[in-house]
């Protein structure tokens, strides 16, 4: 893993041109090593006729975009039962209808309040961005410059924490595992990553976990 993320870090100091292919190049590393380079652009990830796209500032995700339909902004409202049925039609109708933002029907509607609606695009986003993390094949592409000023909205979460979090939710035991070694595997720290372990924000449970990680157990 280490490793990994040293090689990715160089190629996207490299910039425009880099990619490569998730079966490979885990996500997390991905987004470790862009933020490591403080890399500002995109990442787009595409599998099969899916792709989602984080753009980063200094390696910071700040907007995150995706075509797969059950990512949009109305779709996570209704699952999550913060739109009844017949808002969520009405609102589809005027979408197709007239191509605006769903956060903007909403609170002219008066079914968000206006100080609701940043919160809720900063959960959007950062569900999005979780998602990515359960690809497990696709490819991956560097595009460097400015992410969009008019859709930038600074996340919580420091960004090696929703890394961390990102691994929390979608990665099972075989694969990491199938990343880090089985339990015969002795795991070393890095000096280079314990000046982010504060931005990680870990659980207990893990800080005690971590701190058993010596290069010998």
């Amino acid at each position: 893993a280490a490793q990994g993320v040293e090689r990715l870090t160089l190629q996207l100091r490299g910039r425009e041109g880099a990619d490569g292919d998730l079966g490979k190049d885990d996500v997390a590393l991905v987004l470790t090593a862009a933020l490591g380079s403080r890399f500002c652009g995109r990442i787009d990830f595409a599998r099969a006729d899916a792709k989602k796209t984080i753009f980063l500032d200094a390696g910071r995700p700040v907007v995150v975009t995706s075509t797969v339909p059950d990512d949009r902004f109305v779709e996570l409202l209704y699952r999550e039962g913060r739109l009844s049925r017949a808002q969520y039609d009405g609102t589809r109708a005027t979408i197709s209808a007239s191509g605006r933002r769903a956060g903007a029907i909403l609170v002219e509607r008066g079914i968000l309040r206006p100080n609701e609606l940043f919160p809720l695009v900063r959960h959007h986003y950062e569900e999005v961005l979780y998602s990515v993390f359960a690809w497990r094949d696709g490819r991956w592409e560097l595009h460097a410059g400015e992410p969009p000023s008019d859709e930038r909205i600074h996340l919580d979460l420091p960004a090696a924490a929703l890394i961390a979090e990102g691994v929390r939710r979608k990665y099972t035991v075989d694969r990491l595992e199938e990343l880090l070694g089985g339990p015969s595997t002795v795991l070393k720290r890095r000096p280079a990553g314990i000046a982010m372990l504060d931005d990680v924000q870990l659980l207990e449970e893990e800080r005690l976990a971590l701190e058993q990680v010596d290069g010998r157990r």
